[in-house]
């Protein structure tokens, strides 16, 4: 406003924020390449970049961001592997080993839990394992309780560690048990007293933490369960596995192995490409599922059929490290998917979603450059590993999207589903 803030871009892919009278840098920000032009609002509150494509920035939450980044690390010590979302969005949590020792070993977990309100780091537990011979596991998963004072970590031993989010109480867990003989790769808190995890042995288990047994089981798969999310009666689920399709299955109860209802196949390109779906999600009405997989495709399903209504192709050439997507905004007919090329991609899939949408007819192939079903491709600073968000943007849920990329940090976007009439 007064001349006192300079905006300065460079080819190290940064931009400068600069105070000319704290003679000093008061913010800065990353940028996928080279910032070749900037400009700052009149009022300071927005800076405009241009790299071969155009952004802009919040000035205020650089500057908030910077100041934050002057404290302690809000960075893991190793790359995130497990990252979760409360049911009402306003609580996130972040798991990786804790690697901060001198000879780098891993001296068991490092969690971190954030408010998404303010983007501020809340609690650090660093969970040391009980043992020497456990220094070698790994933390693959992370899910939140309902309301949000515990934690489930699946580990690639087939461990689950059960642990409150208060930093006073986590070193002690509730419950650590030996769930699968395999990785334990996909998690998630049902009810306040059920955790489900899926693992490499191909099955699908739900544990009761007040009994501390398995309750109802389910295996779809011989090996490799890389997905799964349940339908609201807590006894389907939309899975996923390696080299395999995507499937709807029913658990069984204590000693019975379930069933598949249906598998979901993609009958257009049967042959030509292998599914492995590594993210799965469901709408609101449990009608719909979109799912991503190694072939860099998106698909949308009608779950009582399994009849895929829409494969939109070569969504990136980068997926394997992620890929992923939600329909949390299905009320807007939002689809949000990610890949690991620092990419967000926004969908319209409103003619598919809902009450009027028909599973009839054949399904859409499309290549995601010239699906009409693309909003936009949103560009970021990151690379983008995984994903997490409340189930569903209901009334009262807060719309944070949060990610995780390789270099152990996290990065909070907010989701507006203010839409334009036609």
């Amino acid at each position: 406003k007064d001349g006192s803030f300079v905006a300065c871009g460079s080819d190290d892919n940064s931009i400068s924020l600069f105070d000319l009278r704290q003679k000093s840098v008061v913010g800065r920000a990353r940028i996928f390449s080279g910032a070749f032009s900037v400009a700052l609002s009149p009022d300071v509150e927005w800076l405009f970049s241009a790299s071969g494509d155009i952004r802009v920035w919040s000035v205020p939450k650089i500057l908030r961001a910077h100041q934050a980044g002057l404290g302690a690390s809000t960075k893991h010590s190793e790359e995130v592997t497990g990252l979760a979302m409360s049911q009402d969005g306003c609580t996130a949590a972040s798991v990786s080993s804790d690697r901060s020792g001198p000879d780098g070993k891993s001296l068991g977990l490092e969690i971190r839990i954030w408010d998404c309100e303010s983007v501020q780091q809340r609690e650090v537990l660093k969970v040391p394992f009980p043992s020497a011979d456990d220094e070698d596991e790994r933390p693959l998963c992370l899910c939140i309780s309902p309301d949000a004072a515990m934690l489930a970590v699946g580990c690639d031993s087939g461990r689950l560690w059960v642990l409150h989010t208060d930093a006073a109480k986590s070193k002690d867990p509730v419950w650590a048990h030996a769930a699968h003989e395999d990785r334990i790769y996909c998690c998630s808190w049902l009810r306040p007293d059920v955790i489900a995890t899926g693992s490499d042995d191909g099955s699908l288990c739900c544990w009761s933490l007040k009994k501390r047994d398995c309750i109802a089981r389910a295996q779809p798969y011989d090996s490799g369960m890389r997905c799964f999310v349940f339908l609201k009666d807590g006894k389907r689920a939309v899975v996923g596995g390696d080299y395999q399709p995507p499937r709807l299955v029913e658990l069984g109860e204590t000693g019975e192995d379930g069933r598949t209802i249906s598998v979901f196949k993609d009958a257009p390109r049967q042959e030509l490409t292998v599914i492995t779906a590594v993210s799965v999600a469901l709408s609101a009405d449990d009608r719909r599922a979109v799912t991503c997989s190694w072939d860099k495709a998106l698909r949308l399903w009608d779950v009582g059929t399994g009849q895929m209504l829409l494969a939109v192709e070569q969504v990136s050439e980068w997926v394997v490290k992620g890929y992923g997507a939600t329909l949390a905004g299905d009320s807007a007919g939002l689809c949000v998917s990610y890949s690991w090329d620092r990419q967000m991609q926004l969908w319209d899939f409103s003619e598919l979603l809902g009450d009027k949408a028909s599973a009839s007819g054949e399904p859409i192939v499309v290549l995601s450059e010239d699906a009409p079903q693309r909003l936009c491709t949103c560009q970021c600073d990151a690379s983008l590993v995984r994903m997490a968000c409340a189930d569903r943007w209901s009334e009262g849920v807060r719309r944070t999207i949060v990610f995780s990329d390789e270099e152990g940090a996290v990065h909070f976007f907010e989701a507006d589903l203010q839409r334009g009439d036609a």
